[in-house]
């Protein structure tokens, strides 16, 4: 990794900037956004940084495109995007009971990408 470093001159004051190249180049990445921002997934709920006894497995319906995304500590989910697996952060919506009701929702809402 190459470091680069700009100096600024003002009057009475010397400015020194450094920076990688790397950075630059994470600058121009652009967003990824997901195929679908509706998906139902098996997950595990309610969402905690550790596993404990209230913790489960449950089909949930959600949402990977989240309001300030990228700004607010989230589980992440890996999404098949155009052949390539990518990773999206996402917010539970909905957590259904079993899985007909899960098919039903899909069904009725048009939810192409439900994997039970």
């Amino acid at each position: 990794m190459k470091n680069k470093f700009a100096f600024f001159l003002t009057p009475g004051l010397l400015i020194f900037f450094g920076f990688s190249a790397q950075a630059k180049a994470q600058e121009k990445t652009a967003v990824v956004n997901p195929p679908n921002c509706r998906v139902i997934r098996v997950v595990s709920y309610p969402v905690t940084q550790r596993m404990d006894k209230n913790v489960k497995k449950r089909i949930a319906l959600l949402n990977l495109c989240p309001e300030n995304r990228g700004m607010v500590a989230r589980p992440m989910l890996s999404v098949n995007s155009g052949g390539k697996f990518e990773m999206f952060e996402y917010d539970v919506v909905r957590v259904f009971k079993n899985r007909k009701e899960a098919e039903k929702y899909a069904k009725q809402n048009d939810i192409k990408d439900a994997t039970f």
